[in-house]
């Protein structure tokens, strides 16, 4: 931990990955307008600051810090502030190689610093952290979300109805502000692709060298799972290998933005670990923010929501809440167009919605067999590999991948639960054919 005081010299600074040296991440011209923003005025004076390492495991594409700043008021009162800041993961990491290719915490940035405020947030409940800085290559200052009471659900525990219904409402006046934005800039005869193409390209499923390799590996921890499943006979787990291959191979082309239907910014990566809860003291939520912008893209909002419904919740609450949780989602995104003077009927119709997230199910079905074995890698594990940047590759892009979901799905009953449940919805619905919506 480093501490720094007095308004003169008050910046604040992580130690380097060899601790040999001191980088700045925040200079004092930094740390006061942070506090400006959140005190909405300058009358204050700041007494010190710190930046401490937050040691988990929820991000794999960054390190985390909470600062706190303690200032005095004009009434001679104190006051500490409490932030969270997001920074580039290590520089000898796969995951910052990763970035760097991708450029996705750059692209994060210009979600908050461009792309949100352009959108604006709407009237309804917030939806997610407020950002108060950002810096290009360094760091994301934002509202510190868990000392405001939110948390970030068990991600081995399936949700229950109530932290869906957040869930898609959130993500519903989420989608609202873009096809709000969209229906503003057609009038000057542009649309959000004119303005924003560049951030919405694939990350994770391309076809270049990289995105292969993940896929591969992917592709060869999920034969490992197929054999694993008893419910399954040999000739049966050998036609679901030949339909897993089937659409893998044709994959990346099934998440481009649909010519059929409707297309928003969608989150794209919103499992447990990237929606945060507050609740009351019953448990019950009554708050819920989307977080970590990274993955980004331009598609049917259908993509997102059926996508989050798979990984999220288990096979017999999601065909339970299906339609209703549609339904509610419909309502939620018409009550904001309606505050902006939009019909939701000609922005985006309840029948071509439904038939829409219909249509995402079978991709939503194949996205989370090549996800959910990293996603919800039990902590423990996840601490062991990615402690270790020859690890983390190995299981990233490599051989490593294969051994580890084994051993994991052997060990780990609510793992393996949700994984088989999987395999087997998998060997039951998904069509033999790949086709996108």
């Amino acid at each position: 931990m480093t501490t720094t005081s007095a308004d003169s010299a008050n910046t604040v600074h992580r130690l380097s990955s060899n601790d040999s040296q001191k980088v700045e991440l925040l200079s004092d011209q930094d740390v006061r307008y942070i506090v400006e923003r959140k005190l909405r005025g300058n009358n204050f004076n700041i007494v010190n600051s710190s930046m401490v390492s937050v040691d988990n495991t929820n991000g794999y594409l960054g390190q985390y810090y909470n600062i706190r700043v303690t200032v005095k008021l004009d009434d001679s009162s104190t006051k500490m502030l409490n932030f969270f800041a997001k920074t580039l993961p290590p520089a000898e990491s796969p995951q910052y190689a990763f970035i760097l290719r991708y450029d996705t915490f750059n692209k994060e940035i210009f979600i908050y610093t461009d792309v949100i405020r352009r959108m604006g947030v709407g009237k309804g409940f917030k939806w997610l952290a407020e950002c108060y800085l950002c810096k290009r290559d360094s760091v994301i200052v934002l509202e510190n979300a868990k000392l405001e009471g939110y948390v970030i659900q068990d991600k081995l525990v399936p949700f229950d109805e109530s932290h869906c219904l957040w869930t898609i409402k959130a993500l519903s006046n989420f989608h609202s502000r873009s096809l709000i934005l969209e229906e503003k800039l057609r009038r000057t005869g542009r649309t959000i692709l004119d303005l924003y193409g560049h951030l919405m390209e694939e990350v994770l499923f391309t076809k270049d060298e990289l995105s292969r390799k993940i896929a591969s590996a992917s592709v060869d921890a999920i034969f490992v799972l197929i054999d694993l499943v008893d419910e399954l006979n040999d000739r049966e787990k050998e036609t679901l290998k030949k339909r897993v291959n089937s659409w893998a191979s044709v994959f990346p082309n099934l998440l481009k933005p649909s010519s059929k239907y409707r297309n928003v910014i969608c989150h794209r990566d919103l499992w447990a670990n990237n929606i945060m809860f507050k609740h009351d003291s019953n448990g019950s939520p009554l708050g819920c923010y989307l977080i970590d912008f990274q993955m980004v893209r331009y598609c049917p909002p259908a993509m997102d929501v059926v996508f989050s419904l798979y990984l999220i919740t288990d096979r017999a609450t999601r065909n339970r809440l299906f339609d209703s949780l549609l339904k509610v989602y419909h309502e939620t995104l018409k009550q904001a167009l309606v505050e902006e003077g939009l019909d939701v009927e000609e922005c985006l119709s309840w029948l071509s919605f439904r038939d829409s997230c219909y249509e995402a199910r079978n991709i939503a079905m194949f996205f989370t067999l090549m996800n959910l074995q990293l996603m919800l890698m039990p902590t423990e594990a996840a601490e062991d590999f990615m402690g270790s940047p020859d690890d983390f590759e190995r299981v990233l892009y490599g051989d490593k991948r294969p051994d580890l979901i084994r051993s994991q799905y052997e060990k780990v009953e609510p793992y393996r639960n949700r994984i088989k449940e999987n395999i087997i919805e998998v060997f039951e619905l998904l069509s033999d054919r790949p086709s996108s919506i």
